[in-house]
């Protein structure tokens, strides 16, 4: 019997180049993921293995990005792609620039199977 779950995954940590300004991307910097799963999954074999999500997630740790909408936006992309169900990206850039001290800018995205 299939029943609604809910994962969570907290802290993922991958290093990318991130920021709108050029200096940003000098040199990758560390960036948080939260991720979010809902859907339906058997108690005897889960829908989603985490350890695979964060192999998949390791791909975008080679890649830049201008902002943090547009990394959300590829974690979600390729987490949708290989998992049905429901998914929440929660990407956080601390201490980012800004013309006052700042401790975290964070952005998070959300998309549904078709």
């Amino acid at each position: 019997m299939s029943r609604r779950c809910t994962l969570s995954l907290k802290g993922l940590e991958l290093r990318v180049r991130l920021g709108a300004l050029p200096v940003e991307k000098l040199s990758p910097r560390s960036v948080s993921l939260d991720l979010e799963w809902r859907g339906r999954t058997d108690p005897s074999a889960p829908a989603v293995d985490y350890a695979s999500v964060c192999d998949q997630l390791g791909q975008l740790a080679s890649r830049e990005y201008s902002w943090i909408e547009e990394l959300a936006s590829a974690a979600l992309d390729l987490l949708s792609e290989r998992w049905s169900g429901s998914w929440e990206v929660t990407v956080t850039k601390t201490f980012p620039p800004a013309p006052v001290p700042l401790e975290s800018a964070t952005c998070t995205m959300e998309g549904e199977d078709a």
